[in-house]
């Protein structure tokens, strides 16, 4: 878990990672977050260029999670 964002009981979990490639146990931590309702979403950003899902984890690469921060769909009302 690298990012915690909290406004109030709505929490978005980040998990960010300088690889090409996305692998499963890199949502470890996030999984176990939003079990036990401490987070409410979950975001992993990495150097590949497909956008995944592992559960509810949403797997972006890092220039679609940037776009999707600037356009203000990850902290905003239209999160994916």
């Amino acid at each position: 878990m690298d990012l915690i964002w909290q406004k109030a009981k709505r929490g978005i979990g980040f998990e960010i990672k300088s690889s090409g490639k996305w692998k499963n146990e890199f949502g470890r931590g996030l999984k176990i977050l939003l079990t036990t309702g401490k987070i409410k979403q979950a975001y992993g950003v990495y150097l590949g260029t497909d956008s995944l899902k592992d559960g509810t984890i949403s797997i972006l690469p890092v220039m679609t999670f940037l776009k999707k921060l600037h356009a203000g769909e990850i902290f905003g009302d239209n999160t994916t």
